[in-house]
């Protein structure tokens, strides 16, 4: 006798609720494409300035400025329940530039007395930029891993 297995893509996926967000989530993909990012400085170091330019097919049209996060992540919390904590934050809010976006320039300018990204270890540090469109209806969102680097001099 076969079994149906049910498979979720989140902790929530089987609940009304969970159903309701993928649904939402696949609408929003299918509405806006996938996001992406090309980055004009990568990697970026500390102390530097990091810039990227964010790729947005199809276009949008944005009902605000668009909102942009630079954000430096560290896991935490030992053993196997790491939670995410907001070491730093940067937000700035971009003037999407007319009517239709199709690309949106994004730069920060970088601390340098901030750890670099370590993916290599338990407690992981990472940095995202965070994007929020406000667009008619659901306001778009999207997140990058950014390339932030400590410089090693040789």
């Amino acid at each position: 006798m076969r079994r149906r297995v049910r498979r979720c893509a989140s902790p929530v996926g089987g609940s009304a609720f969970g159903r309701g967000f993928l649904r939402m989530m696949r609408e929003s993909a299918m509405r806006h494409g996938r996001p992406r990012m090309r980055w004009t400085t990568f990697p970026a170091f500390l102390g530097a300035r990091l810039e990227g330019v964010f790729l947005i097919r199809p276009a949008m049209r944005p009902t605000g400025p668009v909102k942009a996060t630079l954000r430096c992540i560290e896991d935490a919390g030992g053993g196997q329940a790491l939670e995410p904590f907001v070491i730093y934050q940067q937000i700035r809010e971009i003037d999407g530039g007319g009517d239709v976006l199709r690309e949106l320039p994004v730069s920060f300018d970088i601390p340098s007395d901030l750890p670099g990204t370590h993916l290599n270890r338990a407690e992981a540090t990472y940095w995202q930029v965070f994007l929020q469109v406000p667009v008619t209806g659901p306001d778009f969102e999207t997140v990058f891993l950014a390339p932030v680097y400590e410089r090693r001099d040789a």
